[in-house]
């Protein structure tokens, strides 16, 4: 999922609606990536299982501070997502390391939450800038 792509279509996009959409996409990455790591490698209970708890954590004040419309139609664009993401038969996934899935979670975190993000630890730097998803500044 492009942030670019998406926000330079036609049809607007609310913040919320990729926030909704970065949330699950995130979580989605974090279980396939647990379900394909060995029971012993140290990333998975050092890290991936806290960060996966954090996620769990993180939803339920996210969701009661932002309600969801459940009357409101999604844009075509993410329901298209959200219907592949959840089909077990769909041929458009691509092979990525773990560490990459989780790469793009963080910079696409900080690009969608900056608010939340103090302007001190980010040096002015925009995440949402695709030309500095893959050179410059390090994030990890």
């Amino acid at each position: 999922i492009s942030l670019k792509n998406m926000s330079n279509e036609e049809e607007p996009l609310q913040q919320r609606d990729l926030q909704d959409l970065w949330l699950w996409v995130s979580q989605q990455g974090i279980k396939r990536v647990l379900r394909v790591l060995p029971e012993r490698h140290p990333t998975r209970s050092k890290y991936l299982s806290n960060l996966e708890n954090l996620f769990r954590r993180f939803e339920e004040p996210y969701n009661e501070k932002n309600p969801r419309d459940e009357e409101r139609v999604l844009p075509e664009r993410i329901q298209n997502i959200w219907d592949h993401l959840t089909d077990q038969y769909y041929e458009g996934w691509k092979s990525v390391t773990p560490k990459s899935i989780l790469d793009n979670c963080y910079r696409t975190m900080l690009c969608l939450f900056k608010e939340c993000f103090s302007k001190e630890d980010d040096d002015n730097y925009d995440y949402c800038k695709v030309l500095n998803w893959r050179r410059g500044k390090k994030t990890t």
